[in-house]
């Protein structure tokens, strides 16, 4: 499977940002065990949508795990600058 293979073998170079669409089978793999994973790889920017919610959060790499730095849900629209501007409303991509 894809979702575990990332855990095996190790990036060539860090990925700028990992995001990750969340759904009932993966939510545990998702969350808990492949984070630590992308951080120690260099992945600075992990962010996760979930669209059984309509939720986004966006993680920035502390060192020792990822701590949030934006979350919206449904309706609601944030504004990131890192890595890339960017404005997200869960909402409007659920609905397209």
């Amino acid at each position: 499977r894809a979702d575990v293979d990332v855990l095996v073998r190790p990036l060539r170079k860090p990925a700028v940002l990992v995001v990750e669409v969340l759904s009932k089978g993966s939510r545990t793999m998702d969350l808990r065990k492949k984070p630590p994973e992308y951080g120690r790889s260099g992945a600075e920017h992990y962010w996760t949508f979930d669209p059984m919610k309509p939720n986004f959060v966006a993680q920035r790499w502390r060192g020792t795990g990822y701590e949030t730095v934006a979350e919206a849900s449904g309706d609601e629209r944030i504004r990131l600058d890192e890595p890339y501007p960017v404005e997200i409303c869960p909402a409007e991509i659920i609905n397209g």
